[in-house]
């Protein structure tokens, strides 16, 4: 049995701070960017920035059987050229918290996380290349002791400085019936391009369709976050602490709790980000009042304890679907999607961004237009000046730049 420590009694979000500015100026349309390189649909986009000044996207591309490719600009998004096709296993899953992962490391190699479904057989792949060579490299994230006939899916990737990769996951391979219908949150750990070298379970009892989230600050420190299912049907947050490598973990810390009981699986999982030596954590939740909202937390003694949780959506209707990406030179950006209130309430569901910087934050700021619907935001912040967020259009991968108003 996995004991729990619970850090945060039951509690409404912390109360609200002076926001700080926003201070990004976006342009006023989501340009679609990747379909002209594809001469296909884009979806579910990555993206990196590399030391040459590139900006990366990674995206499933085609239909019924998707694949997935790596897009290049050296002029910062007006342009994208397709750099490389991955030659991805066939039943690649994709969409929303099963779709894959791109990571652009220190190295400059390229890592990618995804789920296969094929002939009812289910994997997870870790796929290495190293920047403009054409070889893949690809081994299973499940290990040896997985039955493929076992659900595994709704992956993260981190990636150590050293080039280790760390890969979190939900795995049913322990599920031994409806009496017993519970996922577990799995670790694997490669140290090279051919096998898996290390594989445990670290989490128990957890909502079966919620992505997990992985962090690494130096490959000895390893945090993973789940939304655990409690007694009652309370979903909350979950992080485990490895400070060896993911060999041993610390008990599951429950880092709040929201108030939200649901009797099915909410489908969001968590996002988590290193900000020097804070540990930020950004998730979904309808709370006891069930009003969806995006909370955030941190922990600045490496997962033991957690500050109370604060609500970053504001107004924002229906927000949900947080991603957290590193700002320069510090803090952090939250993006995610939901409906301006001013729209009357049911206009197009748009990106939004929040910055954080220590214990501030912004208030919410539209991204995307208000004519277009967008899904699974993802943002990045290359140098102190610019801020990029890319999203799902309707057929393509859009993107839409600011500019940091100093």
């Amino acid at each position: 049995m996995i004991a729990f420590a619970l850090v945060v009694p039951a509690c409404a979000p912390a109360p609200a701070r002076a926001p700080v500015d926003t201070a990004i100026s976006f342009e006023r349309v989501a340009r679609p960017v990747l379909r002209v390189a594809a001469r296909t649909d884009t979806r579910d986009p990555s993206l990196a920035f590399d030391a040459g000044g590139s900006l990366w996207i990674g995206a499933v591309t085609g239909g019924k059987n998707p694949g997935y490719a790596l897009f290049r600009s050296p002029s910062l998004g007006d342009r994208f050229e397709l750099e490389q096709v991955a030659p991805v296993r066939p039943g690649m899953l994709t969409g929303g918290q099963l779709g894959p992962r791109f990571v652009l490391d220190s190295k400059e190699f390229s890592h990618l996380i995804y789920a296969t479904e094929q002939a009812r057989r289910h994997d997870v792949v870790v796929a290495r290349r190293r920047w403009f060579e054409s070889g893949w490299t690809g081994v299973s994230a499940r290990g040896w002791a997985a039955d493929s006939r076992s659900w595994g899916a709704f992956a993260d990737l981190a990636v150590a400085p050293d080039g280790r990769a760390f890969a979190t996951l939900l795995d049913e391979r322990n599920h031994h019936g409806p009496s017993d219908d519970v996922s577990e949150v799995w670790l694997a750990r490669t140290d090279d391009d051919t096998h898996v070298t290390h594989v445990q379970r670290v989490g128990a009892h957890t909502c079966s369709c919620c992505r997990t989230a992985v962090a690494t600050r130096d490959g000895r420190t390893i945090f993973v976050a789940y939304r655990g299912d409690f007694d009652r049907d309370q979903r909350d947050m979950t992080v485990v602490t490895s400070h060896d490598g993911g060999v041993t973990f610390d008990p599951p810390v429950r880092i709040a709790q929201d108030g939200w009981s649901i009797h099915g699986c909410p489908e969001s999982g968590p996002s988590l980000l290193l900000d020097g030596m804070r540990l930020r954590i950004a998730w979904f939740t309808l709370g006891a009042d069930a009003r969806p909202r995006v909370l955030v937390s941190h922990s600045d003694d490496d997962g033991k304890t957690f500050a109370a949780p604060v609500e970053v959506s504001g107004a924002v209707l229906d927000a949900n679907y947080p991603r957290l990406a590193a700002a320069k030179p510090a803090g952090a950006l939250v993006t995610f999607v939901g409906r301006d209130p001013a729209d009357g309430g049911f206009g197009k569901i748009r990106a939004w961004i929040v910055r954080l910087s220590g214990d501030d934050r912004s208030a919410p700021q539209a991204v995307t237009p208000p004519s277009l619907d967008v899904s699974d935001p993802v943002a990045i912040m290359p140098n102190a000046t610019v801020v990029a967020v890319a999203a799902n259009g309707t057929t393509d991968v859009v993107l839409v730049r600011g500019r940091v108003r100093q």
